[in-house]
């Protein structure tokens, strides 16, 4: 079972509730897949996996696990048998091989090989706290270097820079899209 990018339960401990979980909820439902790279060589599509079943998470945090995680924290180790559960795979293909990794893992891969999450973080916070186009703008570069050094953890040929990973994905263009204009737009006036 792999674990998902998000669950009702922990959803509900990060404060949503009514209207704002079934908004996530049904986003997530009708979410589709989106190019995250692209090449004459290669080509990498993150897929969205909605369902309700069951899922295992920390009794302390809520955050969904995986077995093996269950294994090491033992009794704070839960099962919700019937909540929603939303898992992102990165699929891709290159030379016929093919390729499918659960983001949660791929994100934990890039924190543990690159140490990555603590400036990512740090331009979201910058974004968040009033930084408006600044912060938007580091924002944006930050993500684009993250992106750029977990791309060269799962892609055979990684672009060669910032320029080139950002005109092969159209989904982090997309992301990067929206990102400027809800960071950006909040303080100019």
């Amino acid at each position: 079972m792999d674990p998902p990018l998000f669950t009702t339960g922990l959803l509900e401990a990060l404060g949503y509730g009514g209207y704002r979980l079934r908004r996530v909820l049904h986003e997530a439902r009708s979410s589709r897949p989106v190019v995250a790279y692209e090449s004459p060589y290669a080509r990498f599509v993150l897929v969205p996996r909605y369902s309700v079943g069951s899922a295992v998470y920390d009794a302390e945090t809520r955050v969904p696990l995986d077995p093996a995680d269950c294994l090491r924290l033992g009794e704070r180790c839960r099962t919700a048998p019937h909540t929603s559960v939303y898992v992102v795979y990165l699929e891709g293909s290159h030379g016929g091989e093919l390729l499918r990794l659960n983001v949660v893992y791929l994100a934990a891969l890039a924190e543990h090989a690159l140490g990555l999450s603590r400036r990512l973080l740090r331009g979201v916070v910058s974004c968040l706290e009033g930084g408006y186009a600044a912060g938007a703008e580091g924002l944006v570069g930050e993500l684009l270097r993250v992106s750029l050094r977990v791309a060269g953890l799962v892609l055979p040929s990684p672009p060669s820079g910032v320029e080139e990973l950002a005109r092969r994905s159209p989904g982090l263009r997309a992301l990067l899209g929206l990102l400027s204009s809800r960071c950006g737009s909040r303080g100019s006036g």
